[in-house]
């Protein structure tokens, strides 16, 4: 739900932001609040802990906030859409597949089609390790639902593919937990047949003897 609300947050932000870039190409002379509001949606966009990422209608990146740089290791290239699976290193969650571009969720986006929670790998010289990440497309439309672009958020899932690595590991400790317990209890039930059966003659003898001693003392 928070992811999603971010979503829309930033689609917002980033239609206002496209049509004040478009604005402005039109407009030389810009007043004091329209240069204010301006402002503002620019340091939302900076200051956002998830990435931004924006296309114009052309498939033309446009923008990468410092939370996307951070996460890909790279800015915005000048490259064509077809390049940028290679480029910035996409690839599936399984980390050795490659994304093609026709499925790049910014690159849907700006076809007028909406992603969630599409989870990547990202992986270039910038980022050597890799980086497990989440993505949310949804295109920017104007008042009359044209196109101008789309708009790409980017989440870290660093902190959850750790704790999911460690509940992993302590699942896996249960387990062998587990299987030592149960051969355990082999042994045991091994050793307490073998302790009563090598003690079955000596109690028979014991209680023959006693039997004896029982008989002898009525007399």
């Amino acid at each position: 739900v928070e992811f999603g609300l971010a979503l829309m947050v930033v689609v917002a932000l980033s239609i206002l932001m496209a049509l004040i870039w478009w604005n402005a190409k039109v407009i030389n002379k810009v007043d004091g609040d329209f240069r204010q509001q301006t402002e503002i949606f620019e340091l939302v966009i900076i200051f956002i802990r998830d990435g931004v990422v924006v296309c114009d209608k052309s498939g033309k990146l446009i923008l990468f906030n410092p939370a996307a740089e951070n996460m890909i290791g790279l800015s915005v290239t000048k490259s064509e859409a077809s390049e940028w699976t290679k480029e910035y290193g996409v690839f599936r969650s399984d980390e050795v597949t490659p994304i093609p571009m026709e499925e790049l969720p910014i690159v849907l986006a700006n076809q007028g089609k909406s992603t969630d929670n599409i989870q990547q790998f990202i992986r270039n010289a910038k980022r050597p390790l890799g980086l497990h990440i989440n993505v949310s497309a949804r295109p920017m439309r104007d008042q009359a639902g044209n196109i101008l672009g789309g708009v790409a958020l980017l989440r870290d899932l660093s902190d959850a593919k750790k704790a999911e690595a460690e509940m992993l590991q302590m699942n896996q400790r249960l387990e062998k937990n587990a299987d030592k317990l149960t051969l355990a209890n082999k042994e045991l039930e091994t050793f307490s047949y073998s302790v009563a059966h090598d003690l079955r003659a000596p109690l028979r003898s014991m209680m023959g003897f006693s039997n004896i001693l029982l008989e002898d003392n009525a007399d």
